[in-house]
């Protein structure tokens, strides 16, 4: 129908294909560039700070009032939390396809019930869900020689500016200045005047606010009053009243110094060799990380920093971006230009071949513009599926023009060739076209990592082939019917002599066929023996296995960890002797950049832990330099270990959100258990085993050896006898040295914290801090009579999972695979004695390796079935697509062999490429035994129909599989930034298709004569 409906209306067919290509070509232009698919995880992070608090207050007093609060939300799986000193973080994680905007809703509710139990000091919870807008887009460097307030100024104004740019999300900024009001208590001058903090704090408030009056009416206008009693000046603070000594009124500036001052972070961060401020700028949702990229840059040289100020870019995720997906799109052109060459090669002619050629781009087109209209983006998934495809696309014309070829052959008519040539294989090029798509179906029901990163590429892939079929039988017959007008057209010198050659393999092959008919016992056995061998291969460890392939992106991060309460002083110096050693390490260095923090400083907008350093640094492009990243990774980790004594140095940290991705290190062992002796012991013996197993590096142990810290334990009863609670004790106490917001100033639209504490000089030595006054109903009293004073270690983390205590156990993998160390380590597992009230269990990218694999199991299965249907519905048969579907096994074998002799691992990119596999290797034995009944039906017999159809068959399943192997060449190949996330699903298709197509032109006729032996 569609076929003649296109011979009789050339024009309308013409005018519609030009509209969708013109629409296409509008989209191309419209559609986002991005490294990743826009991906939402299942997770969202409560974060609490509490300023001052232990780890251990942190947990009991934040931590387990929260954990307890959201433990009830509809679809939670996982609670995870550390309780850090001063904040605590809660991670939860969620069921795939939870609608994680309903769930933070939840989690906000829960989270107001229990806001009554927190302390008092602790600032409110905050939540965030994570997705990819939350890695920076950009990372910016500024630093300069300028005094305090005009570096701040200059660095508000900036954030201010980006922030305000299209796109962009936030500005988070990393190793500034707090700017803030501090009042520093004399305590000598307090005590003398009988001033409680507390009450000084109670008078600061008091003073400083604005208080509706009402309103009055005078004449025929009503106003309105208001008390104004804020502060306009600083000096004002310190003329406040906040005592009397008899009659005489005592003012704040008599026992305080206020001052207007910025606080130097607790850490610190550096690029360039000196200290710096770092920024990050993250995207909005849907926001095309390359225009935002583009705009900040644009931006940042628009705006010329004061003389003495440096900024530079120190990240931009927009240049890896663009290089892979122009490394995608130069797979796909060549890609493309391999296709033509093998169809001119099989077709001897170029009419014909740029007639086929034809659904390549209108295909393309036509998928970017059903791409914009579904919000999708361009990335390395998407633009991926496309370049799969490419090959695939031009099989069902192939298969419609070889067959009008043949009618030509034969004396026919162009009209008549095309409509029963285009007739006689429509059904089967439907089927194929279905069968190929089927596969990707039941990524529908599958959940975590592999529906996210797959489902835009069975998308594209799917409208492509869709696309193409449309192609093939309406454009393909209407531009046949008219350009190939006579066979003199493609009977010249070329197509004689390569006609010959044609004819030669046609016999030759007819041969193999009649040979493997009278030995099939052989052809079965052979068939067997190889399947067998090729899962050997797989089950032996001969192809490693693992979860996800790592791109070299030209990025190293690694982690510094120093003794606990290391100043930060101490911790710049180490890291400036790491810096020198780096520069002298790694010629291949572009930026190099170091901060103090841990794994959610970055979220908290803090300095992070002075005692930990992390590295980052960005190499050249990968064109420019000789060594991998996994190189200079190795180099860096035998010279710097023991570099510096009393250091350890971990490579390969991970964010929160890629964490969340990949599920962290390649391998963690969670310890669970309540008992902190007995759980610990077990993580030393876990970690001394992974020591033991080659291919281990950087382990890893969370729980860390404690900082030291000075408890002061309060005697309840002689506080008693002075009127004295713990809490009125503590809250004078940390007035003192932590300090105390009393209230805010407010400056031209800016808002200070106004903060109460105690000088430094006053309280530098145990001999000062015991003999603070603490203010009683009864007069002063030395604290020392209140308390006694031990010196303990304190935990510097507590982790817990599930509302569970817990201790991780992890490491990095060098020179091995995920698959083989992870076999070692859970016999030695089995080997460990396990202590009472302790379990365990393996997680990180095992687990999630484990999970993905089950359901690519899950798919391939589904798949089959599905592809065995679809096979039934159209033969009207359930004997025919039997035999089809053995043609998947086949598959298998090709893609294992092309795996090991690649030195390419298993994992789940080239799982999916097995499971496109089991849709695309039955499309030639679809064509193959559609044709072999149709003989069959003209009355030739079943031995003859069997030779017959796969000598007339031979040439298009030829050229529909090389077409498909040629396109994905260069994508094999591996060339460009993120080539490594692509070549292990075209290998494996290519090993797949290359081996099943060799093996179904033998195996498939054989099994076909077999089956139908009776009916004959």
């Amino acid at each position: 129908m569609m076929t003649r409906l296109a011979i009789r209306r050339p024009v309308t067919i013409s005018v519609i294909f030009i509209a969708l290509i013109l629409f296409g070509f509008i989209s191309y232009n419209r559609l986002p560039i991005d490294l990743l698919p826009d991906i939402t995880l299942p997770v969202c992070m409560i974060v609490t700070p509490y300023p001052g608090a232990g780890p251990l207050e942190v947990e009991r007093l934040v931590t387990k009032p929260i954990e307890n609060g959201v433990a009830t939300v509809p679809n939670l799986k996982h609670i995870e939390s550390t309780s850090s000193e001063n904040v605590s973080f809660i991670t939860l994680t969620f069921d795939w396809g939870t609608d994680l905007d309903v769930a933070v809703s939840d989690v906000r509710e829960k989270i107001d019930i229990v806001l009554s139990d927190l302390p008092a000091e602790a600032e409110r919870p905050f939540l965030f869900k994570f997705s990819t807008e939350m890695v920076p887009v950009v990372v910016i460097g500024v630093k300069g020689n300028l005094s305090s307030q005009r570096l701040y100024d200059y660095v508000e104004d900036l954030k201010d500016r980006l922030q305000r740019l299209p796109g962009v999300g936030s500005v988070f900024e990393i190793g500034g200045f707090d700017h803030e009001i501090q009042v520093r208590l004399n305590s000598r001058l307090m005590e003398a005047a009988g001033i409680d903090p507390q009450n000084l704090i109670g008078a600061l408030k008091a003073q400083n606010l604005n208080f509706p009056l009402g309103d009055f009416k005078k004449g025929r206008k009503q106003y309105l009053l208001r008390l104004v009693g804020e502060f306009d000046r600083i000096e004002e603070i310190g003329n406040i009243v906040v005592g009397r000594k008899g009659d005489h009124p005592i003012l704040l500036s008599e026992v305080a110094t206020v001052t207007d001052t910025f606080l130097p972070p607790d850490g610190f961060s550096r690029f360039g060799g000196s200290r710096a401020i770092t920024l990050l700028v993250q995207k909005k949702s849907k926001g095309n990380t390359v225009e935002i990229a583009d705009r900040v840059k644009e931006a940042l040289e628009e705006i010329r920093p004061p003389k003495g100020i440096e900024q530079q870019i120190l990240m931009d995720i927009s240049d890896y971006t663009k290089e892979s997906v122009r490394g995608v799109f130069s797979a796909l052109i060549k890609g493309a230009i391999l296709v033509f060459l093998i169809l001119l090669f099989f077709l001897r002619d170029i009419r014909p071949t740029l007639i086929v050629s034809l659904s390549m781009p209108i295909s393309i087109f036509i998928a970017f513009f059903l791409m914009n209209s579904a919000g999708l983006t361009m990335n390395i998934i998407s633009i991926g599926g496309l370049t799969l495809a490419v090959g695939m696309i031009v099989d069902n014309a192939i298969v419609v023009l070889e067959n009008i070829f043949r009618h030509r052959e034969r004396g026919e008519d162009a009209r008549t060739a095309t409509i029963e040539g285009t007739r006689e294989v429509g059904s089967a090029v439907v089927a194929s076209t279905i069968t190929t798509i089927a596969v990707f179906l039941p990524l529908v029901f599958t959940t975590g990592i592999a529906n996210i990163f797959f489902k835009e590429m069975a998308f594209t892939v799917t409208v492509a082939l869709i696309a193409s079929l449309a192609v093939a039988l309406s454009l393909i017959p209407m531009v046949a019917s008219r350009a190939l007008a006579g066979i003199g057209a493609i009977s010249g010198r070329i197509y004689q002599v390569s006609k010959r050659f044609f004819d030669y393999i046609d016999e030759r092959y007819v041969g193999f066929i009649n040979w493997a008919l009278g030995n099939k016992p052989v052809v079965y056995s052979f068939t067997i023996i190889l399947f067998i061998i090729s899962l050997s291969l797989l089950f032996t460890g001969r192809v490693g296995t693992e979860f996800m392939p790592m791109a070299d992106s030209g990025e190293i991060s690694f982690m510094v960890e120093l003794p606990r309460g290391t100043r930060a002083e101490i911790s710049e110096a180490v890291s400036q002797r790491i810096e020198k050693e780096i520069i002298d390490l790694v010629p291949e260095l572009k930026v190099m950049r170091s901060q103090t923090g841990g794994g959610f400083a970055w979220i908290t907008g803090g300095a992070g832990d002075p005692s930990i350093i992390e590295f980052h640094l960005r190499l050249v492009s990968l064109e420019k330099r000789r060594r991998s990243t996994k190189e200079i990774e190795d180099i860096l980790r035998d010279r710097l270990n023991g570099l510096i004594p009393g250091t350890r140095i971990t490579f390969g940290t991970t964010s929160p959100v890629e964490a969340q991705f990949i599920g962290g290190r390649p391998i963690v062992v969670e310890i669970v258990g309540e008992n902190l002796e007995l759980t610990s012991a077990f993580a030393d013996s876990v970690a001394e085993l992974m020591r033991r197993i080659k291919g281990c590096v950087d382990i890893d142990i969370s729980r860390k050896t404690g900082k030291v810290e000075y408890a002061l334990k309060i005697d309840h009863q002689k506080a008693a006898l002075y009127g004295l609670s713990a809490y009125q004790i503590g809250s004078q106490l940390r007035s003192r040295f932590e300090g105390m917001v009393a209230t805010t100033y407010r400056k031209e639209g800016n808002e200070f914290d106004v903060r109460i504490l105690a000088r430094d000089a006053d309280y530098n030595d145990l001999d000062k801090i015991k003999g603070i006054n603490i203010q009683s109903p009864m007069g002063p009293v030395p604290l020392i009579n209140l308390v006694t004073l031990k010196k303990e270690l304190g935990p510097v983390d507590i982790e817990r999972k599930d509302r569970s205590r817990v201790v991780k156990v992890s490491c990095n993998l060098s020179g091995r695979t995920l698959g083989s160390v992870l076999g070692e380590l859970e016999r030695g597992l089995a080997r460990i004695p396990m202590p009472p009230g302790v379990e365990y269990r393996i997680t990180g990218s095992a687990e999630q390796m484990g999970e993905s694999f089950r359901d690519l199991r899950t798919i391939l299965i589904i798949a089959v079935i599905l592809v065995y249907l679809v096979m039934a519905a159209q033969f009207e048969s359930l004997g025919d697509p039997f035999v089809i579907i053995l043609s998947v096994p086949l598959a298998v074998i090709g893609a294992l062999w092309m795996l090991f002799f690649t030195n390419t691992t298993f994992n789940i990119e080239s799982f999916l490429g097995i499971i496109m596999l089991s849709g695309i290797v039955v499309n030639n034995a679809i064509v193959y035994v559609t044709y072999t009944k149709i003989l069959r039906e003209r009355g030739m017999g079943l031995t003859e129909a069997v030779v017959e159809s796969g000598r007339t068959r031979l040439r298009p399943i030829l050229m529909t599989a090389f077409t498909t192997i040629f396109g994905l060449i260069p994508m094999a190949i591996g060339y460009g930034a993120g080539a490594e996330m692509r070549y292990p699903l075209a290998r494996a298709v290519i090993g797949g298709l290359l081996v099943a197509t060799f093996l179904t032109l033998i195996f498939i006729p054989t099994f076909y004569h077999t089956f139908h032996r009776r009916e004959a």
